[in-house]
């Protein structure tokens, strides 16, 4: 019975002994956390202080004046003007130059992809006639092709 009781309290002790290691574990790490939010909260506060010296440095000359009203009210019209001329610009958005140059270069790829098209028919007609003796009549007929098909100019 001695010897149980002796186990026993071993037992006892070993597990006081890590719950003590597993508190001291933890307020070393809830110490790191809270020298860490300090810091942090250091470095707001210094921000706070930078930005608060900024304010009041960017207050410096913007004192209300006469002089300054007259210019924030003429840089309001400017503003207003410059929404006016914007909005009339979009109704002559047609006639801009770089959007007709964009056209007609886009006329001119579409203008050779078809002559393009059309030469490769006239290449299978052709090759139909002399290889098929198909007369370009029957050829245009058979395909759906029209009798007037040429290159555009």
């Amino acid at each position: 019975m001695l010897v149980a009781d002796g186990l026993v309290l071993l037992l006892q002790q070993l597990s006081e002994s890590k719950s003590s290691q597993i508190d001291l574990t933890s307020s070393v790490q809830k110490k790191r956390q809270l020298k860490e939010l300090e810091d942090e909260l250091r470095k707001v506060k210094k921000r706070a202080v930078e930005l608060e010296d900024e304010i009041s440095a960017a207050k410096i000359g913007r004192e209300e004046s006469d002089e300054r009203s007259e210019l924030l009210l003429k840089v309001a019209e400017e503003q207003q003007r410059e929404t006016e001329l914007k909005a009339a610009l979009v109704e002559f958005k047609d006639c801009d130059p770089a959007l007709i140059d964009a056209k007609e270069k886009a006329a001119n790829i579409a203008k050779a992809a078809a002559n393009r098209w059309t030469d490769n028919i006239f290449c299978l007609q052709s090759y139909c006639n002399n290889k098929y003796n198909i007369a370009s009549t029957d050829f245009c007929k058979h395909f759906g092709v029209p009798e007037d098909l040429d290159n555009l100019a």
